[in-house]
């Protein structure tokens, strides 16, 4: 899964929210990934919006915060973690990836519903949230909703096309739906 990241404590109580809605760095990326002609370049381009995302709490404390709370998940803390991601979420509601964060905790605890509901929070900031959308279609897939997850892939190549978790699922679940048509 795409999504992994994020914190705790007291914050201030105004975050940036960075979005390719209202962030013309994010819109220029987001342009250039539609057009990279390689797997390298689109690797290149989607790092650095990640690197966007992750820091646009718009609050070195929260931003430090995340790190703790990505440092957490990476190590398998994943109470720990959920509750630092939860506290950034309650201070900068707007913090999309804060949502994404979490939304990976909760996946990773199996918690589909709240890993969903997380990602329909992260989505409605950050339209083009690839990772987002990518652990959406993991929460499908488990679910065995394979023509939901196939179609959510396939968005995710319209905003990425070299995710390559749509690569690698999508030829899987266009064969399984094949064979469940039969």
């Amino acid at each position: 899964m795409a999504l992994i990241f994020m914190a705790i404590s007291a914050f201030s109580s105004h975050a940036v929210t960075v979005s390719s809605q209202n962030d013309d760095m994010l819109q220029q990326l987001f342009a250039e990934l539609q057009n990279a002609d390689e797997p390298e370049r689109a690797n290149d381009i989607a790092l650095k919006i990640w690197n966007r995302w992750m820091s646009g709490s718009g609050d070195a404390a929260t931003d430090e915060q995340m790190e703790r709370g990505v440092y957490f998940m990476q190590t398998g803390n994943l109470p720990l973690a959920e509750n630092i991601f939860s506290n950034i979420i309650e201070s900068h509601p707007d913090y999309a990836e804060a949502w994404n964060k979490r939304a990976t905790v909760r996946f990773l605890r199996n918690n589909w519903t709240g890993s969903a509901n997380d990602i329909a929070e992260v989505l409605a900031i950050e339209p083009k949230h690839f990772g987002a959308l990518s652990g959406l279609a993991m929460i499908r897939l488990h679910q065995g909703e394979y023509s939901t997850a196939l179609s959510i892939y396939e968005k995710v190549l319209e905003i990425h096309p070299f995710s390559p978790d749509a690569i690698a699922y999508i030829p899987t679940l266009q064969d399984m739906l094949k064979g469940m048509a039969l």
